[in-house]
């Protein structure tokens, strides 16, 4: 079974989001910002990250940053999910290595293809 990181501060959406991924066979770990997620990371050992880039405490850009720092973390494929319409908007000029973003909202065929078609499926 694969393991996902969701980050979501929303508890509409990561509810939603865990509800989806289990449904589809992950085992998924949530945590409510990137902190929470920071300190998670190495206890779940996901094969996939998926993070809001808007979240306090740490938001999903400095969660990254930090994701990128150690190399046991550092090749974990990365998902943004963001209420900002384009990966420029998101991110900026940031140097985050290679990820992927998804707009808010959503549609459940645009997490399913990148989740289980790009990353794999069980």
């Amino acid at each position: 079974m694969k393991n996902i990181l969701l980050a979501e501060d929303d508890p509409f959406i990561r509810d939603n989001l865990m509800d989806l991924l289990t449904e589809l066979g992950f085992n998924v770990t949530v945590a409510v910002n990137g902190l929470e997620a920071l300190e998670k990371v190495n206890i779940c050992s996901p094969h996939i990250i998926i993070s809001d880039v808007r979240m306090p405490k740490m938001d999903g850009i400095k969660f990254r940053k930090e994701i990128l720092k150690s190399e046991k973390t550092k090749k974990i494929p990365f998902l943004y999910i963001s209420a900002l319409n384009n990966k420029d908007n998101v991110l900026g000029a940031h140097d985050l290595g290679k990820y992927d973003v998804i707009p808010k909202p959503y549609k459940i065929d645009d997490i399913v293809n990148l989740v289980v078609k790009k990353y794999g499926s069980l």
